[in-house]
């Protein structure tokens, strides 16, 4: 089986994770939360990296035992530095199966998938190593939503391209949304969450992965992309993009105890002000042409596609909104 990471596993590739674990924490936390209502006996990271992830999902869940997997023995070697107890880290392709941790009772891939061709397949396999009762996580890209110039050219000209010289692709969400439930499993959530961080921070982060890219030689140097976004980070005026990420849980149905959620797009900002339940706002068109997206994943152009069927009309909620409430899981 062949395949890389796009990013690579250098000193820079390390801070550039550490800079997307903090800008996704809020998100991941709050889904990882609504999921694990009870410790996990062994929870497993798939990609984990330097680590980031897998300390998330210790901490977040109460896990017993913790494991990342990883097949960057670079990264690895990170990962294990001042590891918390009971947290460990093994070198695997996540994409074989079995995992050389036996089946677990909680499974999370964030932001992986995306770099994965075939990811409906991948995920069917990774269902077969949960336990009875068992419940694997999907945390992945559904869209970046700009109007700003520099941040659309640096979305479509690279960070797709890049990824789809792999087979993959960045917005795999909507392929998430629309696959079937592996063998076994029931969707017991399946949403949008969407967050807005400050435009530094993800000037930021493109500017790293543009520097990483061309450091690996994956693209020529771009200082027409470069110098703009260094620019916006040291605080030139750019309006600041919405991330989307897709949100999916699947539960093993041997011992299934909730029913499946509808497939629905629930929206919510972690990191804005509070909008009750019930409250309803209509989200911007997605991807019009002239933006990100003007090269959409087929079937989901604009915000006709089905990963946006009821995007328009979608509840806005928080997370004090959810967590306690039994809205999701129980």
């Amino acid at each position: 089986m062949t395949g890389r990471y796009t990013y690579g596993d250098t000193e820079l590739a390390a801070s550039r994770l550490e800079r997307v674990a903090a800008m996704f924490e809020p998100t991941s936390s709050a889904f990882m939360t609504e999921a694990a209502h009870e410790p996990p006996a062994l929870a497993v990271d798939l990609g984990c990296g330097p680590g980031f992830t897998t300390r998330l999902l210790h901490r977040v869940t109460g896990a017993a035992r913790t494991v990342g997997l990883d097949r960057s023995g670079l990264f690895l070697d990170r990962a294990r530095v001042d590891a918390p107890d009971h947290v460990t880290f093994d070198e695997h392709d996540v994409r074989l199966v079995p995992f050389p941790t036996g089946p677990a009772d909680l499974i999370s891939c964030r932001l992986l998938l995306a770099h994965l061709p075939e990811p409906v397949r991948v995920v069917s396999n990774w269902a077969t190593q949960l336990r009875p009762d068992g419940l694997l996580l999907l945390d992945e890209p559904e869209l970046v939503d700009t109007d700003e110039p520099i941040f659309v050219k640096y979305l479509d000209q690279v960070a797709r391209s890049v990824i789809a010289r792999e087979g993959a692709e960045l917005y795999v969400g909507p392929a998430l949304h629309a696959m079937p439930d592996p063998p076994g499993t029931e969707r017991t959530v399946d949403r949008i969450v969407a967050f807005t961080p400050d435009v530094s921070v993800t000037a930021t982060v493109f500017a790293m992965n543009l520097e990483v890219l061309v450091r690996r030689g994956e693209i020529a140097p771009r200082p027409d992309l470069a110098e703009p976004l260094e620019a916006v980070v040291a605080g030139a005026s750019a309006p600041a993009p919405t991330w989307h990420v897709r949100q999916i849980a699947l539960r093993s149905v041997a011992q299934a105890k909730v029913r499946s959620a509808p497939r629905r797009d629930y929206h919510r900002n972690p990191t804005g002000p509070g909008v009750g339940i019930g409250r309803r706002r209509r989200l911007k068109s997605a991807c019009p042409k002239g933006r990100v997206g003007s090269s959409p994943t087929p079937g989901t152009e604009g915000i006709e596609g089905r990963a946006f069927e009821t995007a328009l009309s979608s509840f806005v909620l928080d997370p004090e909104d959810l967590l306690g409430t039994g809205f999701l899981l129980r």
